[in-house]
């Protein structure tokens, strides 16, 4: 079975469709993990309760977000 990393930067509607697509095996993966780019993403909360490791990974303040979001 495949393994998925979701990456979200808001309320993770998205992600939350996913999970249960997968949950129901009309896709034929794992949600493993969350990553989101802002601490105060929505979906951070709604991984956490449905059980998926999340976690958040930021631009380093002498970067630009330019390289960072290519």
């Amino acid at each position: 079975m495949k393994r998925l990393v979701i990456l979200i930067s808001g309320s993770g509607s998205n992600m939350v469709n996913i999970h249960q697509a997968c949950e129901r095996g009309e896709i034929a993966a794992e949600v493993v993990a969350v990553i989101a780019n802002k601490a105060d993403a929505g979906g951070l909360q709604k991984a956490a309760a449905a059980g998926i490791g999340h976690t958040v990974i930021t631009p380093a303040a002498t970067t630009t977000t330019r390289p960072y979001s290519n």
